[in-house]
């Protein structure tokens, strides 16, 4: 049967448009193609005062003034994960429903919350970080701030009211031992003073002792593990200048003996110990 030319290219066109038309429609049924414009956001409850909180989505700030909706512009099928990045002066903010895939369909998502309460910023005073060092502390596991000279310090997230602190050292200084007093507490915006009492007392470690039996007018020159010297020229106690760092060796030797005299060393050797400071302490020099 002759079928016309002009008719069987009709036919061609035809099944391919269909073929065209049914593969569009799979690859949208199947959420693959262009992505579409959306949002996604909610609402800020709880402001106070003149300062804002930025929030985050991805590299995205958006700072917000005053309660009421606030929205990312996003695309469909896109991850969002929106965090506070600034809380704002004397408040915490927290984040509901904040993380998530936004619809295929392109919907908006709606339903991330930001409460915003009165809050407490944690803080205190450190004394007695020698020259160069530096302690970390933390508060409740994870604010984290480095201090590297004495005064005071605030830690960067405030605490909410009624919510809990602990202050801890993450990490101690280089030859110190830094203890914390009032270190626990619970945030009291009637009493923000209460949680800037965290005091951080740092104490280094010395190797010490006594010498006896040095006659007058004689000095001795002790070494400990093979550097630091001393010249002591009178009995009685004596202290390595410099501190030890916690687990670290010491070994005390004469390294020149008075004239006419010889000195000897009991409890030269040790490791110090933050728990039993009388090891480091203890060395006794004895001339005779």
């Amino acid at each position: 049967m002759f079928i016309p030319r002009q008719v069987e290219m009709k036919k061609i066109q035809t099944i391919a448009s269909l073929l065209c038309f049914a593969s569009m429609a799979f690859l949208a049924g199947c959420g693959i193609g262009s992505p579409k414009s959306t949002t996604v956001g909610g609402t800020v409850t709880g402001l106070s005062g003149t300062s804002s909180v930025v929030l985050t989505n991805g590299s995205v700030m958006l700072p917000i003034h005053t309660d009421g909706s606030f929205h990312f512009d996003t695309e469909s099928n896109a991850h969002y994960n929106i965090t506070v990045n600034a809380h704002p002066d004397g408040q915490t903010c927290v984040v509901t429903n904040g993380s998530g895939y936004t619809p295929t369909s392109g919907a908006s998502v709606t339903n991330v919350t930001v409460v915003c309460s009165a809050s407490v910023r944690v803080g205190g005073s450190v004394s007695g970080l020698v020259s160069a060092a530096t302690v970390v502390l933390q508060n409740n596991g994870g604010d984290d701030i480095t201090i590297s000279a004495d005064g005071t310090f605030t830690f960067p997230v405030p605490v909410a009211n009624a919510a809990a602190y602990s202050v801890t050292v993450k990490t101690q200084p280089t030859g110190e031992t830094c203890t914390i007093v009032n270190a626990t507490g619970v945030a009291d915006t009637s009493n923000a003073a209460a949680a800037n009492n965290v005091t951080v007392t740092c104490v280094g470690h010395t190797v010490s002792g006594t010498i006896s039996g040095l006659s007058t007018g004689l000095s001795v020159v002790l070494q400990n593990n093979g550097g630091s010297n001393l010249t002591v020229s009178a009995n009685g106690a004596f202290s390595f200048p410099g501190t030890l760092a916690n687990g670290t060796a010491f070994a005390v030797t004469v390294l020149t003996q008075p004239v006419g005299q010889t000195c000897s060393v009991t409890n030269a050797t040790g490791t110090i110990d933050t728990s039993n400071v009388t090891t480091s302490n203890n060395v006794i020099v004895t001339c005779v």
